[in-house]
């Protein structure tokens, strides 16, 4: 026999076991097969730790509208009742009080000059009352001489020289009414001006102030948000009147904000059980009910299509060392579950069917009426019309052609 044949021979004995030891291939969804069950239908979603009080310090109210950062303090910071947390850009407030103090200074000084010529022209005036009053006193002496004392033409002179005095006297007087009420009347408006220019100095002086934003009490700093840049606030922001700044959130109500997507519309409830791990410490998951689900949906983020709904967990179990705002937090829903119910592989299902349906390893397809899926299994109803698949049945994954 020639060599290459031996080689032949002895591959063919070599391989012999091998082929005939090796198991049949298994038939089309031999893993794919109806069982019965508990399920218990899960949803996750992703939320972050929410204070539900908490002070929060915003941006002050000021003669100008916009305000710059010019600093912050990183968040996670814990301070102290009267230490500063931020401080916005005086330089415009600095520069504007300069100038009202120097003004309130001018204001001062015209009223000072104002009253000082109003008393010399003030006593001027009663000076010619005096004199004017003694003027007619002196007529009146004179023109009370008896009528034929004197030569008749005598006597009219001094009766017409009392009536010019006492018009005169009655003028004087008149002068100096005008003089006092116009005295105070120009005071008063140099008072005014010189109260606008003081109360301008406190406007500017506390807005100065206000331009330093410090902690009402003790706390850790969480700095906010800007929501349309999707980011926290930054030094050289230039922010609203009111926005909120910094928060000093109560850590003894923490509680979970989630998210859920407006295509799991209805699936979460109040009430639910949940299981909340926080990420940063994925071994102590914390037990927590839902208590709030918004009623409409948001979108997630300016300009964006995606739309959420608020999810409102609540945790009896709060941990002041670890459970800090703002820490994201993996939320598992605990919701719908059946017992001893017929369970069909998800994958086996084919949805786009009306109604849905599984066909079986042997062709034969059957309508079925899914309660609920996990990931992995699906639930179905009980449908006292339909025949029930039997248990261990096996099925096709779904779009395979016998």
């Amino acid at each position: 026999m020639k060599p290459w044949r031996w080689s032949l021979l002895v591959t063919a004995l070599v391989l012999a076991p091998a082929i005939g030891d090796a198991e049949p291939a298994a038939s089309p969804g031999a893993d794919l097969s109806v069982t019965r069950g508990d399920l218990q239908e899960r949803l996750l979603l992703t939320g972050a730790l929410d204070a539900v009080s908490a002070e929060n310090l915003t941006v002050p109210r000021t003669p100008l509208w916009l305000l710059q950062l010019q600093w912050l303090e990183v968040e996670g910071t814990q301070v102290h009742a009267g230490q500063k947390v931020a401080e916005f850009d005086n330089s415009a407030f600095t520069a504007a009080l300069n100038e009202k103090r120097l003004a309130a200074l001018q204001a001062a000084d015209d009223l000072a000059k104002l009253r000082a010529q109003n008393e010399l022209t003030t006593n001027d005036k009663a000076a010619e009352v005096d004199k004017a009053k003694a003027e007619l006193d002196k007529a009146r002496l004179t023109a009370a001489l008896p009528r034929g004392s004197l030569p008749e033409r005598d006597w009219q002179e001094n009766q017409l020289d009392m009536q010019r005095k006492e018009v005169a006297y009655a003028k004087a007087k008149d002068d100096l009414d005008s003089q006092r009420k116009s005295a105070a009347f120009d005071a008063d408006v140099k008072q005014i001006a010189l109260d606008k220019s003081r109360r301008e100095i406190k406007e500017a002086e506390k807005a100065t102030q206000d331009m330093e934003l410090t902690a009402p009490r003790d706390g850790i700093v969480v700095v906010g948000d800007i929501p349309w840049l999707r980011r926290k606030i930054e030094v050289g922001d230039t922010l609203d009147q009111g926005f909120t700044v910094v928060s000093l959130p109560d850590l003894g109500t923490m509680r979970v904000k989630a998210l859920l997507s407006d295509v799991d519309d209805g699936r979460v409830a109040v009430g639910m059980k949940a299981t909340c791990t926080i990420d940063a410490f994925s071994d102590h998951p914390i037990e927590g009910v839902v208590r709030e689900v918004s009623p409409a949906a948001r979108e997630t983020s300016q300009n964006s299509d995606r739309r959420a709904f608020d999810v409102i967990v609540e945790l009896p179990e709060i941990d002041r060392e670890r459970m800090l705002p703002g820490l994201s937090v993996k939320v598992e829903i605990h919701g719908r579950e059946v017992h001893d119910a017929t369970l069909v592989p998800r994958r086996a299902i084919d949805f786009d069917a009306k109604p849905a349906q599984v066909r079986s390893v042997d062709g034969r397809t059957s309508p079925v009426d899914v309660a609920f899926c996990d990931a992995q299994v699906c639930a179905l109803r009980a449908d006292a019309n339909a025949a029930p698949l039997q248990t261990g049945l096996h099925l096709r994954p779904a779009g395979e052609t016998p």
